[in-house]
């Protein structure tokens, strides 16, 4: 996997203890330990983890966007991971404003 600067690579002896990772690296902007829904853009290369409250109250899209997949839905951690049709950067900006401006109640 190739560096990035604003992600981090999965942990080796999370492969040598032969767990199934989905390819793709963490943003580490945008890596929410609170993070519930993960989101990949069309290149899945990077993955954000973000707080679903977060998006569905910004936005009443998100809500179609978030919705089970038929056939099957897919985990990384226990937590869903959607595949979306947005470029990357454009992905990051979004969700960056999204969160910068929402404070979540304790």
């Amino acid at each position: 996997m190739t560096a990035h600067s604003s992600t981090s690579s999965f942990s080796s002896a999370a492969a040598r203890a032969g767990l199934s990772r989905l390819p793709f690296e963490h943003d580490v902007a945008l890596w929410r330990t609170d993070g519930n829904v993960i989101l990949l853009p069309s290149n899945r290369a990077v993955g954000f983890c973000v707080n679903q409250k977060v998006l569905l109250e910004q936005s009443p899209r998100w809500s179609e966007v978030l919705k089970p997949r038929a056939g099957g839905q897919r985990y990384e951690d226990n937590v869903p991971v959607y595949e979306l049709d947005d470029a990357e950067e454009d992905l990051r900006v979004l969700l960056k404003y999204l969160h910068q401006s929402y404070v979540l109640p304790p």
